[in-house]
């Protein structure tokens, strides 16, 4: 996310903390928009369209980032997150765009 999509953000954040009654301060808010920034904010509004449906109570930032980022094989999260990628097969190299 980029400082351009704090407010769409913190929209829908505060939709959750009304569907679990929760009281968010405004230092919540920043915590959760700089532990997430790292995903783009497409992603993080349809996580929490999900959770202001479901959520019992209010998220933690894990709860969020695990819905945005759906579980990949190991070595694309690897590749993802940056780090060097060893000894991949031909079809992973595809699915890399190697």
């Amino acid at each position: 996310m980029v400082g351009s999509d704090r407010r769409r953000f913190d929209q829908a954040l505060a939709k959750i903390a009304i569907t679990t009654r929760e009281k968010v301060t405004d230092e919540i808010f920043d915590v959760y928009f700089d532990a997430l920034k790292d995903i783009e904010i497409d992603p993080i509004l349809q996580a929490l369209e999900k959770l202001i449906k479901t959520a019992k109570f209010f998220p933690k930032v894990g709860e969020i980032r695990g819905l945005a980022r759906p579980v990949l094989p190991p070595y694309r999260q690897r590749f993802l997150d940056g780090e060097p990628v060893k000894e991949i097969g031909a079809v992973e190299r595809k699915q890399l765009g190697l």
